[in-house]
């Protein structure tokens, strides 16, 4: 594995690391044992490992991932949590990090917990900080790959292929915008930690336009609220907390409807694949028509 940046490198006998690759597969997470250390403190007690699912999602990540890092920004630093980076292996494409202890906003929302709406309110202060910064990726978010991928995702149904296409027509002649995004976030990337809110999974992330971030986070919430409760509106109250936790930090991006339809695609497709029942499927894809109608 490569140094860090402060020059540590990751030292475990190989036999380990070889036994983890043989039984994981592609794209999925595993733990190490805890016997990972590093040539100087802290040691690290557990590791998580991904299989990164194209080059540069690993340099993405690994360029400037630590527990706490610094960006440029126009205040000056701009400080993000992430999960600390421990190595990267470019030739398989192998990520890993620190394990984070903590609970996901995805159970603290389930279970109603009192932090719920601390989190999400932490949430949109990190969104807000990232999308302030300068973050250094060259990986472009914009239009042109999120029309790609609605072609893509042309397949999966006849009422996605709808959706799908008027959408990408509406994406012609967008602007992009070109601001550091995550690009994958919601709920479920989001852990509770010290009353704060520690980001996991940075390797979509790139250039594009904050209002997507944003949509794709309050789309995630609304059909958690179905999920769970039946009820689309259930995590009402942690979506204005995220949008007020945002707005506090960097002024709102905007509700962009377009990019609100192309968040509500993207999840249709996926409840599609995963067999989701019918329910949720009609919900993403009528919220879909609804946002592009507001576009």
């Amino acid at each position: 594995f490569p140094p860090r940046s402060d020059g540590n490198i990751i030292t475990t006998p190989a036999s380990r690391y070889c036994r983890a690759l043989w039984s994981s597969a592609r794209g999925a997470d595993f733990h190490a044992p805890p016997s990972i250390v590093l040539q100087s403190p802290p040691v690290i007690q557990t590791i998580a490992g991904r299989f990164l699912p194209s080059f540069g999602s690993g340099e993405t990540y690994a360029a400037h991932t630590l527990a706490t890092v610094a960006f440029p920004g126009a205040g000056g630093a701009v400080y993000l949590g992430f999960a600390p980076l421990l190595g990267y292996w470019p030739a398989v494409r192998l990520l890993l990090t620190a394990w984070v202890p903590g609970r996901r906003l995805t159970e603290l929302l389930a279970e109603r917990a009192d932090t719920a709406i601390a989190v999400a309110r932490a949430a949109g202060r990190w969104a807000a900080r990232l999308h302030g910064s300068d973050m250094p990726t060259p990986r472009s978010c914009g239009p042109a790959k999120q029309r790609a991928s609605l072609a893509k995702w042309r397949d999966t149904s006849a009422e996605v292929a709808d959706l799908a296409d008027r959408v990408a027509r509406a994406l012609v002649g967008y602007e992009d915008r070109g601001r550091p995004v995550h690009y994958d976030h919601y709920h479920q990337q989001v852990v509770e930690s010290h009353g704060s809110a520690l980001v996991l999974d940075l390797d979509e992330a790139g250039r594009g336009d904050p209002a997507f971030d944003v949509a794709h986070f309050l789309a995630h919430l609304e059909l958690l609220g179905l999920q769970h409760h039946g009820d689309p509106a259930a995590y009402h109250d942690a979506a204005a907390q995220y949008r007020a936790g945002y707005a506090e930090t960097a002024p709102w991006p905007g509700d962009e409807g377009v990019l609100a339809a192309f968040a509500w695609c993207k999840l249709a497709q996926q409840l599609i694949h995963r067999n989701a029942p019918a329910r949720d499927i009609d919900y993403a894809l009528a919220a879909g028509r609804r946002a592009l109608s507001s576009a």
